[in-house]
């Protein structure tokens, strides 16, 4: 797994993901599993988050599985997705709910 690290005492966020873990005076940070699968790109779905290689959006995922929640149903549909894809568009989504609640907060 890959890690960042950031000074002891540096601000960790829920946004980030922050999986905090003491390492030779230096916190950890895990990576979102979203960081790598899930990208915004304008010349693809005019900018709406997609699942990385494809043009399969993080909203269509979360639409399919709000009606169905059946994988084996969803990856019929969606032969391209991965497992990991799926864990990727709702790490993506609960960052999302966690940063308009934040930012509702301020």
């Amino acid at each position: 797994m890959t890690r960042q690290f950031a000074p002891l005492g540096a601000p960790l966020t829920m946004a980030n993901y922050a999986v905090a873990l003491i390492q030779e005076g230096a916190v950890a940070l895990e990576k979102p599993a979203h960081v790598e699968r899930i990208i915004r790109d304008p010349e693809i779905l005019v900018g709406k988050p997609v699942v990385s290689g494809t043009r399969i959006s993080v909203e269509l995922v979360l639409d399919h599985l709000a009606g169905n929640l059946d994988l084996d149903d969803l990856f019929a549909a969606y032969p391209r997705l991965t497992v990991e894809d799926v864990k990727a568009v709702l790490d993506y989504a609960r960052e999302a709910v966690e940063l308009q609640y934040r930012a509702g907060r301020q």
